[in-house]
């Protein structure tokens, strides 16, 4: 019987006479009869060293090397396996045929097939895409806007508040503070929030999309620099009957709509963004918390894989009115980090928020900067944003905000120097004391409001110069001046705390009284307060009444002109912009526009609202009220129904007996508060405690 080669011997025969080896058949086991019982006890036999194995086994000995040093003791032998020798040794013939360690048969390398070839194309294209887009720099894209990118790159690891928490007080600290279902998904890969394992189904489809803006789109809205790509989010058909539903819940001011909304859409942003607004007024910042840590999450599962947030380079069009809530929950998030003390986290949101439109800074993300860089160590960084953006006045596009033209950028800076000579032992604190001077002598209406803020005693003569009476609203003779004064009071405000050290008290009391008598002989108007007075010649900008209304500030609205607040304004949109491109009307519902306008007609008949702290205050006073009537007290009620109508219900037995309550033996269970039993009606389980009070053992 004549016998046969196995496949795997065929396709090593066929291989050698592809690459010039020999062509001869090998000797064949005798037992071996069957392909099936070849290629199973083909394992157990020594690999023969073909063509094929030349390629990818070049460490693998050839067979009569093998034999050979069977004699040969274990280590020597294992030694020998390791080293790779390409001459013969004495016991081998010299006309020996080639094998795997022959350096031709290594050298030459299979023929690449149609797809190979395909992906190196593609893949050298690509690289050449990427390195030209790095190096390209045109007369739009100067050295000062790269420098600014390059300032606005964000990093991960300071986007985690809780991180910054365990590095102050340590991780034992903050787990015993946190509750148990602030656990986050292992899985899941995000940046702006962590979601904890109480969050539900994380893959539910949002109904959000992104795509990039074309230059047809952004020409005459925003500056066109190269380097920079601006995108939209799109909302879906069924994400639009989601927010004309919400819209109309806001317009007749019904909480029970809101919470069934928001259990049936749970990653609805504008609702999550107003329920946070309603328990941040109730002072439950753990709640309000979680729902901006939604609406970023929602945000974040919605991002394009070419958009990247964190490059200081991707641009969002604040125009468009599906944009305006990442900036909004951005905003948010800072105020929320900062209550809690992570200024470093909080300034790195910031840097977020900037960079999404740093040209004209929508949301004012720099009114932010200059209070937190200074408590968040971020000394050097705001020094190198002054330069750079001195810099780009001379070289760069014109822009809508102009940082150096905002009174608490001058004195963050001499606080980051008068910062970095403490660390560094500097004694003299020339440099910072020159630009404290400089400050003062710029905008000398930050030091009444700043003194009166940080407790800072200043002489009889200072307090009663002109330049430093402190106006309390909107002048409107000098509107310049009431968006220098409103600037002036935000910053003192919000940064009294850096100013009430006791070495920054002196050295604000002796700079101030050095600079007295230029400030009394009428050096009020330099050169960067001219700037500054022209860059404000019509008044506070929209960007700053947002920031006023979004920090809750209301009393400094008053500098505001008074035109800029005569339209409705919302808690979802707070003055939106004079140019906006998409708005919620009907070219943005589309086919749902009939819808919209019976929606209009029912909110026209309920009165208008506007959706903001009455909402919330609507929705409490409701929740109050069936408190005390003792109403929705267990789980499983409608989310929102605190009420069975609009009418209060009598019940005469519901307050009497209420000293029998007192002779209890046992006191019972303290039950949850309004808020609580709300959180629980909308989400199920028990509501998280507050994030500074630690769990019961």
């Amino acid at each position: 019987m004549v016998k046969r080669l196995n496949k795997r011997q065929q396709r090593e025969q066929e291989e050698l006479l592809s690459l010039g080896g020999p062509a001869e058949s090998e000797p064949v086991p005798d037992q071996v009869t069957e392909d099936s019982d070849a290629d199973h006890e083909d394992r157990n036999v020594p690999r023969q060293s073909t063509g094929f194995a030349a390629l990818d086994h070049d460490d693998i000995p050839s067979e009569t090397s093998d034999v050979e040093e069977q004699s040969s003791t274990p280590k020597s032998k294992k030694k020998n396996r390791k080293k790779k020798s390409n001459r013969p040794t004495p016991s081998e013939p010299v006309n020996k045929p080639p094998q795997a360690s022959q350096p031709k048969t290594k050298q030459k390398k299979p023929k690449k097939d149609d797809f190979d070839a395909a992906i190196e194309e593609l893949v050298a294209r690509t690289s050449k895409t990427q390195g030209s887009s790095e190096t390209k720099v045109s007369s739009h894209s100067t050295a000062s806007v790269a420098e600014i990118w390059r300032l606005l790159i964000v990093e991960p690891k300071f986007l985690d508040g809780d991180a910054e928490l365990r590095r102050f007080f340590g991780s034992k600290v903050v787990n015993s503070a946190k509750e148990p279902t602030r656990r986050t998904h292992s899985a899941l890969r995000t940046t702006l929030a962590k979601p904890p394992k109480g969050w539900g189904n994380l893959r539910v489809n949002n109904g959000l999309s992104m795509r990039s803006l074309s230059t047809s789109e952004l020409e005459g809205i925003v500056p066109i620099i190269d380097g920079e790509k601006w995108w939209t989010f799109e909302h879906s058909t069924s994400y639009k009957k989601t927010q004309l539903e919400f819209l109309e819940h806001v317009a007749i001011g019904d909480p029970n709509g809101l919470g069934f909304l928001l259990q049936r859409n749970p990653w609805h942003i504008d609702t999550l963004l107003q329920l946070s607004e309603i328990f941040r007024h109730q002072e439950d910042h753990s709640h309000a918390t979680d729902l901006v840590d939604r609406a970023l999450f929602s945000f974040e599962r919605s991002f394009s894989p070419s958009f990247n947030l964190l490059s200081g380079t991707s641009r969002l069009d604040f125009d468009r009115i599906e944009n305006r809530p990442l900036f909004l929950a951005l905003h948010r998030q800072i105020l929320q980090m900062e209550r809690r003390g992570c200024m470093r986290t909080a300034m790195e949101f910031a840097k977020v928020l900037v960079s999404l439109e740093p040209w004209s800074d929508p949301l004012g993300g720099f009114l932010h900067i200059d209070c937190l860089a200074p408590k968040s160590g971020m000394d050097e960084w705001l020094l190198q944003l002054w330069d750079a953006w001195e810099k780009l006045e001379r070289e760069g596009p014109t822009t809508a905000i102009n940082i150096r033209c905002l009174p608490g950028m001058l004195y963050a800076r001499a606080a980051c120097l008068r910062n970095i000579e403490i660390n560094r032992g500097d004694k003299d604190h020339k440099e910072s004391t020159e630009a404290l001077k400089q400050a003062v002598l710029e905008f000398p209406s930050v030091v009444p409001v700043l003194a009166d803020k940080a407790g800072i005693n200043l002489s009889a003569d200072i307090r009663g110069l002109p330049v430093m009476r402190i106006e309390t609203g909107w002048l409107n003779r000098e509107p310049a001046n009431s968006a220098i004064h409103l600037l002036s009071h935000l910053y003192a405000q919000r940064s009294a705390s850096t100013w009430k050290q006791p070495t920054f008290v002196s050295w604000m009391q002796e700079t101030v009284s050095s600079v007295l008598p230029l400030l009394r002989n009428g050096a009020d108007r330099t050169p960067l307060r001219d700037r500054a007075l022209q860059h404000f010649a019509t008044g506070p900008t929209l960007s700053m009444c947002r920031h006023v209304v979004i920090c809750d500030m209301r009393n400094l609205l008053v500098f505001c002109n008074p035109a800029d607040l005569t339209k409705d304004t919302h808690a979802y949109d707070p003055i939106p912009p004079r140019t906006t491109i998409t708005e919620y009307d009907e070219t943005y519902f589309g086919p749902l526009s009939d819808l919209y306008q019976n929606s209009r007609r029912r909110g026209a008949r309920f009165g208008a609202h506007d959706g903001d702290a009455a909402l919330a205050q609507q929705m409490i006073q409701q929740l109050l009220l069936a408190d005390a009537r003792g109403e929705n007290r267990g789980l499983g009620v409608p989310p929102g129904a605190f009420m069975d109508d609009g009418n209060p219900v009598h019940d005469e037995n519901a307050y009497e007996d209420d000293d029998d309550d007192d002779e209890a033996t046992e006191a019972p269970q303290a039950p949850p508060t309004v808020l609580q039993r709300f959180w629980q009606s909308l989400f199920g389980g028990p509501a998280a405690q507050d994030e500074t009070e630690p769990n019961a053992e």
